[in-house]
């Protein structure tokens, strides 16, 4: 068993940064407390583990967190109440917040007489019925000076906090959310309509607070795919104030924000980065970046507007809660990932239960009514053939800075640099081998693919010989005899499934590659359905408002990545194949799905195989070919649009091309 335990790698990464303990817990642990947790000794609640990984620069959403049921159950409500409040539906917002209360006292009060775990640190939550307490108020157009309120807010986790001394702490989302709203209510007392003598200081104080925390964002994180939600969101806000000082000159900063968007492939908030760009460039206060034309950033502005209006989408530019939102969708029920696992081995209880607990004491860990214990977790995922590394990055080691080198490596496949990521896999694989971490199977699954990957794109190995290392890497973890749909698909394992799909079709053998996508997809809905069952199972301790909320949002937020990725694929073999019509119906569904989780990439490639698939549905059907142009170069235009806007160059120059060729239109 190679467990890497949560306290080594967060003391790994402290001590990469040179942070002291007392800096990183203060306001959540003592010393003595820290040293417990990064020794092992101590387990904090998923809520109080979650703000020391972002103090220290690094999303523990890449460590799959999971929640015990109280957290959990928590954790949605919560969920629910920032939805209601990103859709302006400010009286629901109301209502769940004064359940959410209710429930907060009840579940301390039980705390407070039996001395149970459950609900974490109750600052966090008082932090959090605060935070939307005051963004509510400022949604609805209260003038109040929210000042004071605000920093005794920080104050309940940061104690010694002032506006003065704002560098001198380490903050989680949840506290850095509350920094933007604080500047938020700053500007707006600074425009505000009465004659205060520092009503001009005050805005003045906004822009600067804006800008230290974007100071901070940049300096601090050291996870930038997944920590940097906060940054483009605070760059839109301060250049709105920027533009409206008329400060057209600092408008570059706009730049830093698209510049995460596109690193991050994200779309929130990309069409009002591009208006201020565009503000800052026509008062010729902000150089045009080279390479970069104004005319196209025009012509995005309306397309990515009318894409936002689809019905399905939902959309909404309070900027400051997104980044919360995302925050509190990470994690699943511990239990839940078990019950998984021994569906998938057809074992019953009874038979996994043997020598480490009684099969009661499962089937309430996998309902949710008990946290099992580190030892028991572990011994009980042995038993089922696994071990806690399912539920880490995808490699394994205590040293960061190897998992960043991992995210290096995958982000230069993804622009096709794939010398750069030889050398880079070559240097990866020195450094475990040093650590002895290479002979871990989900190490050597990450290299063997990756290895395979870049080798048939280089040409230097066959066809044949990528897709039997793929095969080989995937089931080094996966059971062979497993039914496939039933398997609980780990990250990397979804990944490795895809390109093995697409060896067969570049070997000529589409319809296999069609069967596993199929096969892998219909073990998403088997998920989900199994996880609705569960929660109806615990429908007396949940509320009927957040079962719907779960049940309607599942499709969202479970498993989305290698969801998008599996459909991505499959409407592309489906179209190859001629299956035109599920191919169209498969693509429609996912754009929503794709917009919802940030991924402009997987936006304009599923809008490209909704114009190509009916545009060769037409052509089948024999239809006039000023109705197919009439019908499919608007939907072309729109995946050229965002590919372009988003940086994907090669992808945008190649839907021009091909318009150009076939349809004889000019684009920008």
């Amino acid at each position: 068993m190679n467990h890497i335990s949560m306290g080594a790698i967060f003391k790994w990464i402290r001590e990469l940064q040179n942070l002291k303990r007392t800096l990183v817990c203060y306001g959540l642990y003592d010393t003595a407390a820290c040293c417990h947790f990064e020794q092992g000794d101590l387990e904090p609640d998923s809520f109080t583990l979650e703000v020391l990984f972002e103090r220290i620069g690094v999303s523990l959403g890449a460590y799959g967190i999971s929640y015990f049921l109280p957290e959990y159950l928590f954790l949605q409500r919560r969920n629910e109440i920032v939805y209601t409040l990103r859709e302006g539906a400010f009286c629901s917002t109301e209502q769940l917040l004064e359940e959410y209360k209710q429930e907060f006292e009840e579940a301390l009060g039980k705390k407070r007489r039996k001395n149970t775990q459950g609900i974490g640190k109750e600052e966090l939550h008082r932090q959090f019925i605060g935070y939307i307490q005051n963004a509510l108020r400022m949604e609805q157009g209260d003038q109040q000076d929210r000042r004071e309120e605000l920093v005794a807010l920080l104050r309940l986790t940061v104690p010694g906090f002032s506006l003065e001394k704002i560098q001198s702490f380490l903050y989680g989302e949840q506290e850095q959310a509350l920094l933007i709203l604080l500047a938020e209510g700053e500007c707006r007392q600074g425009r505000s309509g009465r004659r205060y003598p520092d009503r001009q200081d005050r805005l003045q104080t906004g822009i600067w607070l804006y800008q230290e925390i974007l100071a901070y964002i940049e300096r601090r994180s050291l996870d930038k795919k997944r920590l940097n939600y906060l940054y483009p969101e605070t760059v839109l806000s301060l250049a709105e104030e920027l533009r409206k000082e008329k400060r057209y000159a600092e408008l570059s900063v706009c730049e830093k924000g698209l510049a995460c968007l596109w690193e991050q492939h994200r779309m929130y908030g990309l069409k009002d980065l591009v208006r201020l760009s565009l503000a800052g460039w026509e008062k010729g206060g902000v150089p045009v970046p080279e390479g970069e034309n104004p005319e196209l950033y025009r012509e995005a502005i309306p397309i990515l507007e009318a894409f936002l209006k689809r019905p399905t989408i939902p959309w909404d530019s309070r900027r400051y809660f997104y980044p919360l939102l995302n925050m509190i969708y990470r994690g699943q029920v511990l239990g839940e990932r078990l019950l998984r696992l021994r569906l998938s081995k057809g074992l019953s209880e009874e038979k996994v239960c043997p020598g480490i607990c009684e099969p009661e004491r499962l089937g309430a860990i996998e309902r949710g009514e008990s946290k099992p214990s580190l030892k028991h977790f572990t011994e009980l995922l042995e038993r089922l053939g696994a071990d806690t590394c399912r539920f880490y990055p995808k490699i394994r080691t205590k040293r960061y800075d190897l998992i960043l080198l991992a995210t290096k490596i995958d982000m230069l496949i993804s622009s096709q640099r794939y010398q750069e990521a030889g050398e880079v896999l070559k240097e990866l694989r020195r450094e475990l081998e040093l650590e002895n971490g290479q002979e871990n199977p989900f190490n050597q699954q990450y290299l063997i693919s990756t290895y395979a990957i870049i080798e048939g794109e280089l040409g230097r190995i066959s066809r044949k010989q990528e897709l039997e290392l793929l095969q080989k890497a995937f089931y080094l973890t996966v059971d062979e005899e497993c039914e496939l749909w039933l398997w609980p698909l780990t990250e990397i394992e979804a990944e490795i499934l895809n390109n093995i799909s697409i060896a067969f079709e570049k070997l000529g053998d589409r319809k296999e590659a069609i069967r596993l996508l199929r096969e892998a997809k219909k073990r998403y809905h088997v998920t989900m359905n199994q996880l609705v069952k569960f929660r109806k199972s615990s429908r007396e301790k949940v509320k009927k408002g957040v079962l719907k909320y779960q049940e309607e949002g599942m499709k969202l937020e479970y498993n989305a990545t290698a969801y998008l990725l599996i459909v991505e694929n499959l409407v592309n073999s489906l179209g190859s194949d001629g299956e035109y019509e599920e191919a169209l119906k498969l693509a429609e569904e996912a754009p929503p799905l794709a917009y919802r989780m940030q991924r402009p990439y997987t936006v304009s490639s599923l809008l490209y195989e909704i114009a190509w698939n009916t545009e060769q549905k037409m052509e089948q059907e024999k239809q006039d070919m000023a109705a197919i142009q009439k019908t499919c170069v608007p939907l072309f235009y729109e995946s050229y649009v965002i590919a372009a806007i988003a940086k994907q160059s090669a992808d945008a120059r190649f839907i021009k091309e091909r318009c150009e060729k076939k349809y004889g239109v000019k684009w920008v």
